[in-house]
Parts: C-alpha cells; structure tokens; sequence
C-alpha cells in the first residue's frame, strides 16, 4: 500500500487518538452490526466493485441467510453505504 508522507505519520495514524477506531470499538458491544461492518467491509472493496463481483458476493451472502436474517443484513448494509458514500447533494 503507498501512504504519502503525512499518512506515514505517526500521530496520523495514531490508533488510540482515530476516531474511526473509537467508532469500531464501540462494535464489541453488538454483534450483529461488527458482523455487518466485518462483512461490509469485506465485501464491498475496490476490487470487487471494479471488477462487479460485489454483486455476486452479496447475493451469496444473502442466499446463505434466512430472509428476516438476509433483509436484517441489507438494511445494515444500506446504513452503511448511506454513511460511508453519501448521495451527491442535489443542485438548487
């Protein structure tokens, strides 16, 4: 992985001072959304959207659940799309 010089920073990519790690501490707590970020995460990288096997990784995924368990699973994931790639803020 290539960091520039200021990622390569140590202060930067202090874990005990990254509010992202505070935010997956917080996951300990809650099993099912550590599972949907673990599985989110994996899931939906550059490399499977680019090369469109994102969808087919869903669907596995998916297919491997019990529905209340598999739409449980989309609505978290959907949280955390909507968080992480928020829609483009329409032009007035």
């Amino acid at each position: 992985m290539f960091v520039s010089e200021d990622e390569a920073d140590g202060e930067i990519q202090n874990c005990e001072t990254c509010p992202v790690a505070d935010m997956l501490a917080e996951l300990d707590d809650d099993a099912d959304n550590a599972e949907a970020w673990a599985l989110f995460h994996r899931t939906f990288t550059r490399f499977t959207v680019d090369t469109h096997v994102a969808s087919v990784l869903l669907t596995k995924l998916i297919d491997s659940r019990e529905s209340e368990a598999a739409m449980d699973l989309v609505e978290r994931f959907a949280l955390l799309y909507d968080a992480l790639h928020p829609p483009p803020e329409k032009k007035s």
